[in-house]
């Protein structure tokens, strides 16, 4: 056992020397028990033992919460009538869409995104950015080429937040080969449960695969051309 994620390399290397190698079960990212420090932990052993065999496992909580990631995953229309089904009017009516963003690097996107979110709390929007922009450069979920999504649970809302983001010209990431032109930043409710978030994100990645929203997002010239 170590104490914390920084004392891995030092217990490893106390180890007897020879072949080694290394099998990390992870929760995937969404889940209440992911972390960031999990997805870095794999590129931190490869970087130092490079000689060493790496097996990643990632693990579901539930029977139920792989049956919503399957459906995630095929993004079928539901049959039922859906709770989130204007999600784009409750976004663009909160002023949470901001098209043709204009700044350079991708952290200043984030923030305004978070402060259309939270426009009267200033210092917490300066921690969530700051936050969601570690998460983002060391952990991108790309949900599609050019499309990045960063949820995070946040105390005190009662519902989730969508804040939608494009620019034209993109933003960098050292990780992601091609530049990001849509940023997508979910907060839910701190007690949310697994299962209505998992749902949720499922709703936004239906929008995205259906109804060619990243498309939309880039050439609009303002919020309400998406709709």
């Amino acid at each position: 056992e170590v104490e914390s994620w920084k004392d891995t390399s030092k217990a490893i290397r106390q180890l007897p020397s020879g072949p080694k190698l290394f099998t990390l079960l992870s929760a995937r990212p969404s889940e209440p028990s992911w972390h960031p420090a999990i997805e870095r932990l794999p590129h931190r052993i490869g970087e130092e033992f490079p000689d060493s065999n790496l097996l990643m496992i990632y693990m579901a909580n539930s029977t139920e919460i792989r049956e919503v990631r399957e459906t995630e995953v095929a993004m079928p229309l539901p049959a039922a009538p859906n709770p989130f089904s204007d999600i784009l009017g409750n976004a663009i009516s909160r002023g949470n869409v901001r098209v043709n963003m204009n700044h350079g690097a991708i952290a200043d996107g984030i923030f305004e995104l978070v402060s259309s979110a939270f426009p009267f709390d200033r210092k917490l929007s300066g921690r969530l950015g700051a936050k969601l922009t570690e998460i983002v450069q060391r952990q991108p979920i790309e949900i599609q080429q050019g499309v990045v999504l960063i949820h995070d649970r946040v105390e005190g809302i009662d519902s989730p937040i969508v804040c939608l983001g494009s620019s034209r010209q993109g933003f960098r990431i050292s990780l992601l080969e091609k530049p990001v032109k849509v940023i997508i930043v979910i907060f839910v409710p701190e007690l949310e449960s697994p299962e209505e978030h998992l749902a949720f994100l499922g709703e936004i990645a239906h929008l995205f695969k259906e109804k060619d929203l990243a498309n939309r997002l880039v050439n609009a010239e303002k919020p309400e051309d998406i709709l």
